[in-house]
């Protein structure tokens, strides 16, 4: 009986971690996958740095979105944060990626929209 017990409680600890694990077994998450972006603000100064952040929930080994058609910002610099989160037994994680845009000159200047790929789907 107690080796059963043992059993049993490996057997549990086992898919628990399994599902834990982005991907589980066969790389599919089994979740909704989301991408979305956003801004720090809405107006600047010309000695400002915007932050635009994409985040990219449940999403498999990330790499960063393309922003090279950004013309009226330069990339400052670019960071990137992860998240694993479990509620009520509901596993997500998503990946924050931020670039640090200075602008390029004074005026209303224009955020194209990025888009990003991900098993055969464009987000």
């Amino acid at each position: 009986m107690r080796t059963m017990r043992k059993a049993v409680v490996l057997i549990f600890s086992v898919w628990m971690m399994l599902d834990f694990i982005p991907g589980g077994l066969n790389g599919q998450t089994g979740r909704d996958v989301e991408v979305k972006a956003s801004i720090s603000a809405d107006k600047i100064g010309t000695d400002d740095v915007l932050v635009y952040t994409v985040t990219l929930k449940n999403i498999n080994n990330p790499v960063p979105p393309n922003v090279s058609h950004f013309k009226d910002f330069r990339v400052g610099q670019t960071s990137q944060g992860s998240e694993f989160q479990s509620i009520n037994g509901v596993t997500s994680f998503s990946t924050n990626f931020m670039f640090y845009l200075v602008p390029l000159r004074t005026g209303t200047l224009t955020l194209p929209p990025v888009t990003y790929e991900y098993q055969g789907k464009k987000y």
